[in-house]
Order: structure tokens, then C-alpha cells, then sequence
């Protein structure tokens, strides 16, 4: 009988995937988990980067804009497409510097602040907190 039971070979590939599977699907979890933060720091960066866009347009224009148009600007570019961002979740801050770092420019700094929390429903991570600033410089 022991023979038999140690030559016996069915049931071998559940056991197996008994033992790996668990391992497989959480390796699979943190990709998806990573691609999300890498997905929102991309969209982050590119927002601020239309952003950038919009409100040196403006002021070449002759249109200046105060921090709040700008804040909400920012804001409508982040949750809008292709961006997508929870607004929720998402916050925006413009602040005109004291001293630029460009002659003959106002430097105004933008900065979104970004909650992100798991999707996975099984694995309960902790809220990550993505921030991304960068500077504005308008011709004054």
C-alpha cells in the first residue's frame, strides 16, 4: 500500500498549486499595485505639465490669472480626461513664490497632493500620500 501511495503521481499538480499559488497571485497584486502608483505619478506630472501650458498661454495673453484660477484650473486639467484623478482625493495648491528664480519672471509653484488607496479588496494597504510640485515661470 505504501508503494502504491508513493508512486501514485495524481494530485500532484493541485498540491503544487496549493503551495504556489498563493505566492503567484500575490506577486501579481503588487504589480498591479505598482503599476496604479506608477499610473498616478504619471498623471500627476503630465497634469502639472498642462497646466504649465495653460497658464503661460494666459499670460502671454495679457490674462493674469490668481491663484485660485490657477488652483482651479489645475484641478479641472487632473479629473478631467485622460487624467482621471479622483476629486476626492486629489489636492491643488498655487502659491506665487517671493523671489523668482528667472529674471523678469513670476515664478508661481503648483502642487498636487494625492491619496491613493488600495484597490485590493483582500489586502488592505495603507493609504499612500503622492506628492508632485513644480514651478511655473510667467514673463512679467
Amino acid at each position: 500500500m505504501m508503494k502504491r501511495l508513493v508512486k501514485d503521481r495524481s494530485g500532484s499538480a493541485a498540491v503544487e498549486m496549493a503551495l504556489a499559488g498563493p505566492l503567484f497571485l500575490t506577486l501579481l497584486m503588487g504589480v498591479f499595485v505598482g503599476a496604479d502608483y506608477m499610473q498616478t505619478h504619471n498623471a500627476l506630472r503630465a497634469a502639472s505639465s498642462d497646466v504649465a501650458r495653460e497658464v503661460i498661454v494666459a499670460y502671454q495673453r495679457d490674462n493674469d490669472l490668481t491663484t485660485s484660477q490657477i488652483q482651479e484650473i489645475a484641478r479641472g486639467v487632473a479629473v478631467g480626461v485622460p487624467y482621471g484623478l479622483d476629486t476626492d482625493k486629489l489636492t491643488v495648491s498655487a502659491a506665487l513664490s517671493g523671489s523668482s528664480r528667472v529674471t523678469n519672471a513670476q515664478e508661481i509653484n503648483l502642487t498636487y497632493t494625492y491619496s491613493m488607496e488600495s484597490f485590493v479588496p483582500i489586502v488592505p494597504l495603507p493609504v499612500i500620500t503622492m506628492t508632485y510640485a513644480r514651478p511655473i515661470f510667467v514673463a512679467i
